[in-house]
């Protein structure tokens, strides 16, 4: 009777944790460490990637840095923006997602690297020249859409954050320039430099993640007229939000925004890292500004839906592109 019982039990069990389910659990799952800061927009590159990366089926582990840490073996490390040499030997297979405006002088941690995931075309044209080989993943940013705010097209938003590469200075002159343009709100968590006109608010407090998402939805207008961006999650966020982004006329920006209409010409350049900067000026921003202070509601509108369309398109095509990386690397889980 007992042996019975025994039985009876074993076979219980074995029904219980799927002996006899439908459903289908997969033999291995793909080892990935993800070496990511956690800070600024490197804060979102980690989470973004260790979510779609584990939708495909891979055990994530982040880490923060490299040396700190007993790191497990993998069958992959992804590096972002920082490399770490010593990691190396814990993966069959390591990968890196630059940010070229702060690849300096670790050019030659480069040479042990398998493969440049590209996050924009520009970075691909500046891998290729290094003689690296690469694949475009693309990217994306969060969604902070919200349909119940109603968009104000003669409400202005510059979000720099900390940075000092985001054109604020030139917009701050072109608004003084041109005192009857609409109200300005400029997002910098630093004091400003210049005096600031009546038709600005500049806040250098550190907002409410709901407070800055109000923000981002009703200012109709968001400028971001960057030097120069390893991704961009600033002008892509404002895309998600059906706003009118208007950005510098240069790669990457203008890979996202391609409405001339919305575009800053910049004559200026310069290099940092690997990247080139380019700077627009208050005139430049003033032009642009007056051509989408003529525009319709209507044409307004279309400009900004046709903005969130494109953003709806940027996850799923980075899902599929990165799900045909790890079939390609034999890493398929």
């Amino acid at each position: 009777m007992i042996k019975n019982f025994l039985l009876f039990f074993l076979v219980f069990c074995s029904v219980l944790h799927g002996g006899k389910s439908n459903q289908s659990y997969p033999d291995h799952k793909v080892k990935i460490n993800l070496f990511c800061a956690d800070r600024s927009g490197l804060a979102r590159d980690h989470k973004i990637l260790k979510e779609v990366l584990e939708s495909l089926g891979c055990s994530v582990r982040h880490y923060t840095e490299g040396k700190k840490f007993n790191f497990r073996q993998a069958e992959i490390n992804i590096f972002c923006e920082t490399l770490y040499p010593e990691c190396y030997s814990s993966a069959e297979l390591n990968w890196f997602i630059p940010n070229p405006e702060w690849m300096w002088d670790n050019l030659y941690y480069l040479n042990a690297i398998d493969l440049i995931l590209c996050r924009t075309h520009e970075v691909d044209r500046i891998f290729t020249k290094q003689g690296m080989k690469t694949f475009y993943i693309g990217f994306s940013s969060p969604d902070h859409y919200i349909e119940s705010i109603k968009k104000d097209y003669n409400s202005f938003l510059h979000l720099a954050g900390t940075s000092s590469q985001k054109g604020t200075y030139p917009i701050i002159k072109a608004w003084k320039q041109n005192p009857k343009f609409p109200h300005l709100t400029t997002v910098r968590f630093a004091d400003p430099e210049v005096s600031v006109p009546i038709n600005v608010t500049w806040i250098t407090d550190w907002m409410p993640e709901s407070q800055l998402r109000a923000l981002q939805n009703k200012c109709g207008i968001h400028l971001c007229v960057s030097e120069t961006e390893g991704y961009g999650h600033s002008l892509v966020e404002a895309m998600a939000t059906k706003a009118i982004v208007i950005t510098t006329n240069a790669p990457p920006m203008n890979e996202f925004i391609t409405d001339p209409r919305c575009l800053v010409t910049s004559k200026i350049r310069s290099s940092q890292g690997l990247a080139t900067n380019y700077h627009v000026d208050g005139k430049a921003i003033e032009k642009t500004i007056k051509k989408i202070l003529k525009l319709s509601p209507e044409e307004l509108e279309e400009i900004g839906c046709k903005n969130r369309e494109r953003y709806l398109q940027y996850r799923p095509e980075f899902i599929s592109r990165l799900k045909k990386l790890l079939q390609a690397s034999g890493k398929n889980s």
